[in-house]
C-alpha cells in the first residue's frame, strides 16, 4: 500500500478548513474574530511558502540589474533605499525605480493579500 505524506500546503489548507469549518462557527464574540485572523494568518504562510522565493528571487534579481550590484536582497534593498534618499531620480532612472517598486508591491500584495490587487 503507497504511503501518502501530505505536501506541507496540503496540511496548512487542512488546518484552515477545520478552522473555518468546525471551530469558528462553534465560537461567538472576540474568539470569533481572534479565529479569524488565525485563518488569514495562515492563508498568508500559504501564499509566502508557495510564492515567497520566487518573488524574492525576481526582487534580487530586478535590483542586481538596476543597481549594477551583487548581493543578498537585504543588502540591495538598502543601496536602493541609499540611491532614493541621495540623487533626486529623473528620466529614465526615475522610471526605472518606479516600475522595480510597482511590481515589488504587486507581488507582496500576491502574498499578503491579492484582493487589494486592481488587476486580477
Amino acid at each position: 500500500m503507497p504511503e501518502h505524506t501530505p505536501a506541507p500546503d496540503e496540511l496548512l489548507q487542512a488546518v484552515i478548513d477545520f478552522l473555518a469549518g468546525t471551530v469558528r462557527p462553534a465560537l461567538s464574540g472576540y474568539a470569533a474574530f481572534e479565529s479569524l485572523i488565525a485563518i488569514r494568518l495562515l492563508q498568508v504562510a500559504g501564499s509566502e511558502f508557495e510564492l515567497g522565493p520566487s518573488v524574492r528571487a525576481g526582487e534580487r534579481q530586478r535590483l542586481e540589474l538596476l543597481l549594477g550590484l551583487e548581493g543578498d536582497l537585504d543588502h540591495l534593498e538598502a543601496a536602493l533605499t541609499d540611491l532614493i534618499r541621495r540623487e533626486p531620480l529623473s528620466g529614465g532612472r526615475r522610471e526605472e525605480v518606479l516600475e522595480h517598486l510597482r511590481i515589488s508591491t504587486a507581488d507582496r500584495l500576491r502574498i499578503a493579500n491579492p484582493g487589494y490587487l486592481l488587476e486580477q
